[in-house]
């Protein structure tokens, strides 16, 4: 790497903070962390660079001072040469591209940085409430219920996280980056699947379903991080789905949630996180909602996804955050006044949700909340790939599919007298009391042998499982929402070809649908 080169790289730092000297700078402790993780620094070369920052550019974690500019050029030069003795040219690379990323993000922020405050953390985004407005959103939750039939998840694509090989190592190990390294691009196709287009909502309609979930994540696209700002492109990207949705089917419901999105709320259902988090919630929801804020009934909002709880003091904080979600759109007014919330259960699982959960948030209106769990049970059977060490996949599910030869890959859990007490648990617990569940994830994944036999038993295993957990939810009043990742190559959930809308698992959409047929519905 020759002088210039390494010069045009790393010229206008300085005008950087000159340029954006009014915003708040990066604190010191924050900016080694992220250059140690980022670099993968050595202790030594991190106390060199520090060393370096601080002789030589005055700016670093110090406030703006006449003349920097004119000073500019001979400094930076010098910064240059030192930080070329201490970096490796991979780290070099990695560093500038670091600091031009900084250098975007701090522009587009600095102007609205100063509405952070200090007794809440982030500006408040309920800017302009309306008055509530009950036009297109007269239907109560058990009446969306009656309308909704078969739903399908748009799993892998909105919640997508971007990977990039790690420049720093030589190892072939990628790392996760975010919204504040590429502001303003979309990752919805990091994980394999297509750009979504309409073609695949009119596919999964035409197939014969009604609902549309879709997986979201907004964390991981926030660049102002200051403010929890979410970036308008996502929002508006988010919409053309939803647009293409609705206005292309106006018979379709659509759910949008804040999905795992890192881990920022889900992995921190804990008090030291609850402040932070409660506010960051508050924060997304009133974006959220204020931006979807005059679709009718038709578009539903969940809190979350699966929270990772498991004991009472996880459940208390949980309800925190699931109440700021309520609160959150309640304040915005207009039609979300009225609009259909969904809450999760503690970790979206009828077990954990029998044992810990108490009661539904506080709301101003009365039946528009629905209650959402999920359902991969035997994991063994629907959910595993590979062997693990703490149990082995089943190949084989449902009395009829069993293989007498093969008893170590027979299930020894979750048969269908399981599926249906545990179905009759949700029912009692909300159902019978006027709130309907929503059964926000289900599949199984469909794997590949090379003996005839066990392929034949196992697909036919898959078939039974997809149909009972189809009918039974539909007849203790839940409403069935298929998981989909995309994936076509076994072992996968995806049934549709995200690039034409076609079901490329004909059998399990089939019986899917013919479950919706037999189903003896709770909801009618």
């Amino acid at each position: 790497m020759n002088k210039k080169f390494l010069f045009g790289i790393f010229a206008g730092l300085l005008l950087f903070s000159t340029t954006y000297g009014q915003t708040e700078p990066m604190k010191t402790a924050d900016r080694l962390k992220m250059w140690k993780d980022s670099l993968n620094l050595t202790s030594a070369q991190l106390e060199k660079l520090w060393a370096i920052e601080k002789e030589y550019n005055p700016e670093f974690d110090t406030v703006k001072f006449d003349g920097v500019f004119d000073a500019a050029k001979a400094r930076e030069h010098t910064r240059q040469m030192k930080i070329k003795e201490v970096l490796t040219e991979k780290q070099q690379i990695r560093l500038a591209q670091m600091e031009e990323n900084e250098r975007k993000v701090q522009g587009q922020t600095a102007s609205t940085q100063t509405k952070a405050k200090e007794t809440n953390g982030f500006p408040s985004y309920n800017t302009n409430p309306l008055p509530p407005d009950k036009t297109g959103v007269e239907h109560t939750a058990i009446e969306i219920a009656k309308q909704m039939g078969l739903g399908w998840n748009l799993g892998n694509s909105f919640e997508a996280i971007k990977y990039v090989p790690d420049e720093t190592r030589d190892d072939g190990v990628w790392r996760k980056t975010s919204g504040k390294e590429y502001p303003d691009e979309s990752f919805e196709t990091a994980w394999g699947n297509p750009e979504v287009t309409h073609l695949i909502t009119d596919g999964v309609y035409k197939a014969g379903f009604n609902v549309l979930r879709i997986p979201c994540g907004w964390d991981l696209y926030v660049y102002d991080t200051v403010n929890a700002k979410i970036p308008d492109f996502w929002l508006a990207r988010v919409k053309k789905t939803i647009d293409s949705c609705l206005n292309r089917h106006p018979d379709m419901y659509v759910m949008l949630n804040i999905h795992y999105d890192g881990g920022w709320l889900e992995t921190n259902c804990n008090p030291d996180m609850q402040e932070i988090n409660n506010k960051k919630q508050k924060a997304y929801w009133e974006q959220i909602a204020t931006y979807f804020r005059d679709y009718n009934d038709h578009l539903l909002f969940a809190a979350c996804n699966e929270p990772n709880v498991h004991n009472e003091v996880q459940m208390k904080v949980l309800a925190s955050y699931e109440q700021t979600f309520v609160d959150a759109v309640r304040s915005t007014g207009g039609k979300n006044y009225y609009r259909t919330l969904i809450i999760q259960g503690p970790s979206t699982d009828i077990d954990e949700s029998k044992r810990l959960f108490y009661a539904m948030p506080k709301d101003v209106v009365e039946g528009r909340l629905m209650f959402e769990v999920h359902y991969y049970t035997p994991w063994n059977f629907a959910g595993m790939t590979e062997d693990a060490d703490w149990g082995h996949m089943f190949y084989y599910w449902g009395e009829r599919n069993l293989n007498p030869k093969d008893p170590y890959r027979c299930p020894t859990y979750g048969d269908l007298n399981f599926m249906k007490e545990h179905f009759g648990m949700m029912k009692e617990m909300f159902v019978d009391k006027g709130i309907p569940v929503v059964l926000g994830e289900y599949a199984c994944n469909r794997k590949e042998f090379s003996d005839t036999l066990i392929q034949r038993l196992h697909n036919q295993s898959r078939l039974d499982w997809d149909y009972e957990v189809t009918k039974n939810a539909l007849e203790y009043g839940m409403i069935p929402v298929y998981w989909d990742n995309g994936a076509m190559r076994e072992p996968t959930m995806g049934i549709f070809n995200r690039l034409n809308g076609k079901p490329f698992d004909q059998e399990v959409v089939d019986v899917i649908m013919k479950a919706g047929r037999e189903a003896k519905k709770y909801w009618k």
